[in-house]
C-alpha cells in the first residue's frame, strides 16, 4: 500500500475532511477494492489492461481523417470504449450489478456503431433523431433490438445469436431490475417468528463474484471488438489490432479454461 500511499500523496492530496461521511468513506473503500483486484486478479486484470491498450488507447489511429459517411459509427465506437473504463472501474471495486448496466451499453454502442456504419440511411435518421417528435419517433422505431438482432442475422446467425445471448445474460444481471440482478447484490438471513433480515451488498469482495464481473466485461468488449473489425476492416488491419486481439482471445480463452468457466466461442470471420 507504501505505493499507492506514495501516489496518492503526490498526485492527488487527500482533502483533510475526505472519508468523514459515510458516501467519501464509501468511495474510499471501493478504492481500495479496486487495489485488492489488481493485485489479487492479476491473470484477468491483464486481460482487461490489454484489452484497453489495444483498443481504447488507439481510439486517435482507428478513427482519424475517416470518410463523413462514418462520423457516427465512429462517436458510438468511442462512447463503448469510454463504457468499457467506467465498467472496469466498478467491477474492479466490486459494483457487479451496477457495472452491468455499463456492459449492456458497451454492447447497444458497437451495435448502433455498426448499424451505422454500414446503412448510411441509419446513420441519418440517428443524427437527426432531436430535430422533430416525428425524427424521434423514427430513430425509436429503426433502432427497436427486434431491427438490430436482424440486421446481425445477416452477418450470421450464430454471431446474431452470441450477441443477442450475452445481451439478454446482461439485462437479466443488472441492466434492468429484474430479480436475478437484485438478488445479486442482496443477503437474505431467516430470523424465525416469520423475520427477515436483508442487507444490500455495495461492494462485492469475494474472488467469484470479482471473477465473474472481470470474465463479463471481457465478454462484452470481445463482442465490441468483433462489431469494430466488422465495421473497420481495413484500419483494423493495417494497425495491427486483428493479430494483437486474436492473442489476446486466446489466453482469454486459456484464463477462462483456468477458472473453469465456459465462454462462447468467438464468431467466425466476415
Amino acid at each position: 500500500m507504501a505505493n499507492a500511499e506514495l501516489s496518492r500523496g503526490v498526485t492527488r492530496a487527500q482533502p483533510a475532511d475526505w472519508a468523514r461521511d459515510e458516501l467519501t468513506r464509501f468511495l474510499s473503500i471501493a478504492e481500495e477494492q479496486m487495489f485488492a483486484t489488481f493485485a489479487n486478479e492479476r491473470g484477468l486484470v491483464q486481460l482487461v489492461i490489454d484489452y484497453d491498450r489495444r483498443l481504447t488507447c488507439r481510439v486517435g489511429d482507428l478513427f482519424h481523417e475517416h470518410k463523413p459517411e462514418l462520423r457516427e459509427s465512429a462517436l458510438l465506437f468511442m462512447r463503448m470504449f469510454s463504457s468499457f473504463r467506467a465498467a472496469v472501474r466498478l467491477l474492479f471495486a466490486g459494483q457487479l450489478w451496477e457495472g452491468h448496466v455499463l456492459l449492456r451499453n458497451i454492447i447497444e454502442c458497437a451495435v448502433y456503431a455498426w448499424a451505422c456504419g454500414r446503412d448510411t440511411e441509419l446513420a441519418r435518421v440517428w443524427a437527426n433523431r432531436e430535430n422533430s417528435d416525428e425524427a424521434r419517433r423514427e430513430c425509436k422505431h429503426a433502432f427497436r433490438w427486434i431491427a438490430l438482432r436482424a440486421r446481425l442475422a445477416a452477418e450470421g446467425t450464430d454471431f446474431a445469436a452470441r450477441i443477442h445471448r450475452e445481451y439478454e445474460s446482461l439485462i437479466e444481471s443488472g441492466a434492468h431490475p429484474n430479480r436475478p440482478g437484485i438478488e445479486l447484490g442482496v443477503e437474505v438471513e431467516d430470523l424465525g417468528a416469520n423475520k427477515r433480515l436483508i442487507q444490500s451488498i455495495f461492494l462485492h469482495g469475494e474472488a467469484s463474484a470479482i471473477q465473474m464481473g472481470l470474465l463479463d466485461v471481457l465478454r462484452a468488449m470481445d463482442l465490441g471488438y468483433e462489431l469494430l473489425r466488422r465495421s473497420w476492416v481495413e484500419r483494423i488491419r493495417l494497425l495491427g489490432i486483428d493479430r494483437e486481439v486474436d492473442d489476446i482471445r486466446r489466453r482469454l480463452g486459456a484464463e477462462a479454461s483456468r477458472l473453469e468457466v465456459l465462454l462462447p466461442k468467438n464468431s467466425e470471420a466476415p
